[in-house]
């Protein structure tokens, strides 16, 4: 009987631990399943981060400013006949990116939506989309020259991708930016580097209005174009008595050189003389006499900018 009861004691001790084990081990089962599922809960919901942009490095404020202020400036020198009139009081959506490093540092600017297109002081009836491109002033200058470097105009925005972005070059954002009515270009206050500047023009102009006008003995008035310090070329507009015009185109580098040079230009066609007459509005006067010898009459740096 003793013995029959121990037997008994050591199966029931016996079963409480099979089933106390079964427990623990469907409780571990459970817990390590709910890891599993947290894992994959956690994994399903978090989002995928994808680098829509690199713009970390570029002020985009300041790159707004780089294709607007030159598409203004092109529009108010040369009014209906400007190839940008159309962006105009336009707002468009813009893909920007960085030209890869073989070339000079350029941004180019892929614009989403189409512009009415200007041919000859008129609008055509067609639109085009554009694509342009800006570059870096460099020397360690952390700006951008006033001027567009690369323009094109194609029927559809794939045309001008294809032609403009290469694979190699860094996408940097998407954004928009808007174009308001053209104004008159504003200048800053004359310093020492854009006195000397002048100068150095007023300097060359006796030479370089006798070669173009073949020693034509004349009093001759010039008009040097105001200029920033992040434009590389400057303008001047040549009339003689007879109301004839002339203009010369000057390229500054950034460290202050300056070369004559030519650009297309016929005071026979309306285009032409509507960017004189611009010109003169913000412009250095000065009144040089070619003959036997040549003269300067006004001292454009204490002449008023019309």
């Amino acid at each position: 009987m003793r013995m029959t009861y121990k037997k008994n004691l050591f199966l029931i001790m016996l079963l409480v631990i099979i089933i106390s084990s079964a427990a623990c081990t469907n409780e571990q089962s459970d817990a390590n399943n709910s890891d599993i599922g947290a894992a994959n809960i956690n994994k399903t919901n978090v989002p995928i981060e994808i680098e829509e942009s690199n713009n970390s490095n570029f002020d985009i404020e300041q790159i707004k400013k780089a294709i607007t202020t030159p598409i203004n400036d092109d529009i108010w020198y040369n009014g209906d006949y400007s190839i940008y009139k159309g962006f105009e009081g336009q707002e468009a959506s813009i893909e920007i990116y960085k030209k890869d490093r073989s070339y000079s540092n350029t941004i180019l600017v892929l614009f989403d939506e189409p512009f009415d297109l200007y041919e000859l002081g008129k609008k055509t009836g067609n639109k085009g989309y554009f694509g342009l491109g800006f570059n870096e002033i460099g020397n360690g200058i952390r700006d951008y020259e006033n001027g567009v470097a690369i323009s094109l105009s194609r029927d559809t925005k794939d045309e001008v991708k294809k032609e403009l972005i290469r694979d190699e070059d860094v996408f940097i954002t998407k954004t928009s930016v808007k174009f308001p009515t053209a104004t008159q270009p504003e200048f800053p206050p004359m310093d020492s580097r854009r006195e000397e500047i002048i100068k150095i023009i007023e300097d060359k102009l006796p030479k370089e209005i006798e070669e173009m006008c073949g020693g034509k003995e004349d009093l001759y008035k010039a008009y040097i174009c105001n200029f920033r310090d992040t434009d590389t070329t400057t303008n001047v507009i040549i009339e003689n008595e007879d109301g004839r015009h002339w203009k010369i185109l000057y390229t500054i580098d950034v460290d202050g050189n300056v070369l004559p040079g030519r650009s297309y230009f016929d005071d026979a066609i309306d285009s032409c003389m509507y960017l004189a007459n611009e010109i003169k509005k913000v412009s250095f006067e000065r009144e040089i006499m070619i003959g036997k010898t040549n003269t300067s009459v006004l001292d454009p740096l204490s002449a008023k900018v019309q």
